[in-house]
């Protein structure tokens, strides 16, 4: 009777088994199909393009959504999906950016960095953080960050942010199909 009884819970066991595995199967290969190991992949070229140095020491996993180039043309700084990170030497690793207001602080999407004229102190970001696209100003170098412009509507990103340094205009697009723009160097 015993033997039976362990008989018929090891049925009853493979049973369940067998009827949850397709969807445990599928949960374990749904998570693993978003694992990219590319992610935070930077290279870098001196002879023109002819070869290319991988460094990305620093980076972590963060996706690298654009690169800009500072006005002193020796930083770089990597916009990514975990903040922003920057590099002025190539020999040392990516140093995350971290504002004294905590605005930078992780969790964090950086989408756009400009610097506003030829001052490369004064600088607007466009970042996705607490499920907004939001623009922040600084003017003293991402010491302080001051918020500027929140998007409307939870979930929207503001993609794209430009700039005109000749005359301090601002230009940014996000992704429900709004088009602003600031004529101050984005005090407003």
């Amino acid at each position: 009777m015993k033997k039976l009884k362990a008989i018929l819970f090891f049925i009853i066991l493979l049973g369940v088994a067998v009827y949850f595995m397709p969807s445990v199967l599928g949960l374990i290969t749904a998570s693993l199909t978003d694992l990219n190991f590319n992610n935070g992949v930077f290279y870098y070229s001196l002879d023109g393009g002819d070869s290319f140095v991988k460094h990305s020491r620093g980076l972590g996993l963060a996706e690298i959504n654009d690169l800009v180039i500072a006005p002193d043309q020796q930083t770089i700084y990597a916009l990514t999906n975990q903040g922003l990170f920057k590099n002025s030497d190539l020999k040392k690793d990516w140093e995350r950016v971290i504002d004294e207001t905590g605005v930078l602080k992780p969790p964090v999407q950086v989408n756009g960095l400009v610097f506003v004229g030829d001052n490369f102190r004064q600088i607007v970001l466009a970042l996705f953080k607490n499920n907004r696209g939001r623009l922040y100003q600084s003017e003293d170098g991402f010491q302080t960050l001051k918020e500027v412009y929140v998007a409307n509507e939870l979930g929207e990103i503001i993609l794209d942010l430009e700039t005109n340094s000749a005359n301090q205009k601002i230009f940014f697009a996000s992704s429900h199909g709004l088009f602003g723009f600031s004529v101050d160097g984005g005090d407003s």
